[in-house]
């Protein structure tokens, strides 16, 4: 686990303290010194291949036929992984709740599991409305408007669309960007939805389109 041998260990007392990240030594000083029944901890610990590797300690308390505490055998267990893991997954909460964009995730049956602030800033009725937790576009309405949408949908591939809704009774032109998350049975487990309202990039586009009209006339 630490890359040393034993016979290091044991001509070397220290060694594991000497190892044991600097920012790290504090809260291990403070376990050593506790009484026992305190929590476990988790360290960095700099091997002997030079690599910084999170563990997790614990230890129980040896006690003599008195009573008396004569030493402690301990368990460390390398959590570098499950670190790792923790620190993408707190970078993509981040991500998705500092976005722009609206993103809405929901389950293979349209139930919804995440929407981001973003999504509920567009507050287009017509679309983003919630009810029994699942969103409009799984009504029979939207399927009937969209079949183009559900038939990428059950092919596995990604949609892209936009769609006119209502926002605070104005007339908004979202764009949308449906993708289905297969599972490894190829079967549909989840869906992400991107939404972003677009109207303004829209009207630009058809304000340069209404003013190179007027010049070809003009010319």
């Amino acid at each position: 686990l630490f890359g040393w041998k034993m016979e290091q260990i044991l001509e070397q007392p220290q060694l594991l303290e000497n190892v044991i990240h600097p920012e790290d030594r504090s809260l291990w000083e403070h376990h050593q010194s506790h009484p026992a029944g305190h929590q476990d901890i988790e360290i960095r610990i700099l091997t002997a291949g030079g690599t910084l590797e999170w563990m997790e300690y614990r230890c129980l308390p040896l006690v003599d036929r008195h009573g008396q505490r004569c030493g402690r055998i301990a368990t460390f267990m390398n959590i570098s992984r499950r670190h790792a893991a923790q620190h993408r997954s707190q970078a993509l909460a981040l991500a998705l709740e500092q976005s722009p964009t609206g993103i809405v995730v929901t389950d293979g049956n349209g139930s919804i599991l995440y929407t981001n602030e973003a999504f509920h800033a567009l507050r287009c009725s017509s679309l983003g409305a919630i009810h029994s937790q699942k969103l409009d576009l799984f009504s029979a309405e939207y399927r009937d408007q969209l079949p183009e949408l559900w038939q990428s949908m059950s092919n596995g591939e990604t949609w892209k669309g936009e769609k006119v809704c209502s926002a605070d009774g104005q007339q908004r032109i979202v764009e949308l960007v449906v993708t289905p998350v297969l599972d490894q049975l190829n079967e549909v487990s989840h869906i992400l939805f991107l939404i972003q309202d677009v109207t303004r990039q829209r009207q630009d586009q058809q304000l340069l389109q209404q003013q190179h009209e007027q010049l070809q006339q003009l010319f």
